[in-house]
């Protein structure tokens, strides 16, 4: 009752620039699971839903992502010297903006390893998104309005990987058992969570390994029994099918990988998504993709200049790719099925 104004960030820092109270952009207002995707509008019962008095009348109004918000407020030009005929374009969230600022065409999947590995793809409907599981969010495109963004969130990402790693080794020795031959006993699929996993459903905390067999038969196996680099290709493997299987399920074809955050920078890594996703892989130049994205789309609201593409830097296509193990998209819905199966 004594809240006058409900804003996520991006609206709330429009409005500072605005100097009063700015539209949420309707890629960000996806992301809150309070709009009607199919109309770009507010729920009609937020009050209920949300058991929060009055919240329809405190969110605001929506704005497309790709419009004017207003010009820019008197204070800031005095304050900081902006020009007064400056514009403010609606502001958006920060996984819309990293999807603007890494792919330069529809087929370009953009993956960042993080803490999290955050998977964005962009779809031309968004039905094709609701035949995946848990930890999977539609927003609409913060630029192209027949496009639609398809993210997919695992939690248990870049943590896991630097405890595989170990404190007496290395990232080299994680690239040279990537780019290596197959250890002795084989390669495996080695799923570490070490906390609830979101993606490609709810699956507890766990460690499980797989082998999968010639002709697709697959049978688990004792991870205390794993050498360090069975685990460490183990990990790196199924994180990379298990985003293929999600490809697949959504019928997305992609013409190529752009890897952002700390693991893009490894070869060893590229060359493992360019072997199993079969096709290029490149990493985006400046990290700060978000930025760089909301510069862009700003540029191109206005429409003065085209936006310039985002630097890539493209894996050498006729380098060799790594060793990895051969494993039918049925076949790992099998292992993953059996995983929500504990």
């Amino acid at each position: 009752s004594r809240t006058a104004l409900v804003h996520v960030l991006s609206a709330a820092m429009c409005s500072l620039f605005l100097g009063r109270p700015g539209p949420t952009d309707t890629a960000d207002a996806a992301g809150t699971n309070m709009m009607d995707l199919e109309r770009s509008e507010w729920l009609p019962d937020l009050a209920a839903v949300f058991e929060a008095p009055h919240l329809d009348t405190k969110v605001g109004p929506l704005a497309p992502s790709a419009s004017i918000a207003g010009q820019i407020a008197e204070y800031q030009c005095r304050r900081y010297g902006f020009a007064p005929e400056c514009k403010v374009v609606a502001f958006t969230g920060d996984n819309p903006a990293s999807l603007l600022g890494a792919a330069q065409t529809r087929q370009d999947l953009v993956v960042s390893l993080g803490t999290s590995d955050t998977v964005l793809v962009q779809q031309p409907t968004r039905e094709a998104a609701n035949v995946l599981g848990g930890g999977v969010s539609v927003f609409p495109h913060a630029l192209d309005e027949d496009c639609f963004m398809v993210m997919v969130c695992y939690k248990n990402g870049g943590a896991i990987r630097a405890a595989e790693k170990s404190a007496d080794r290395t990232w080299a020795d994680v690239d040279a058992a990537l780019a290596g031959p197959p250890p002795e006993g084989g390669d495996v699929l080695f799923f570490r969570f070490d906390l609830p996993e979101i993606a490609p459903g709810p699956l507890k905390p766990c460690q499980r390994a797989f082998r999968v067999e010639v002709g697709g038969k697959w049978l688990e196996v004792d991870p205390a029994q794993l050498s360090w680099e069975q685990r460490v290709r183990g990990v790196f493997f199924s994180r990379v099918l298990s985003i293929r299987g999600q490809l697949k399920a959504m019928g997305t074809n992609i013409s190529r990988v752009i890897l952002t955050g700390g693991g893009s920078q490894s070869a060893a890594i590229q060359a493992v998504f360019a072997a199993l996703l079969q096709v290029p892989v490149a990493r985006v130049e400046n990290p700060e993709t978000a930025c760089r994205g909301a510069a862009r789309k700003a540029i191109a609201v206005l429409g003065h200049v085209d936006p310039p593409a985002p630097q890539l830097v493209e894996r050498d296509a006729g380098a060799e790719l790594p060793s990895v193990p051969e494993v039918s998209h049925e076949c790992f819905s099998q292992i993953e099925a059996a995983l929500e199966h504990m």
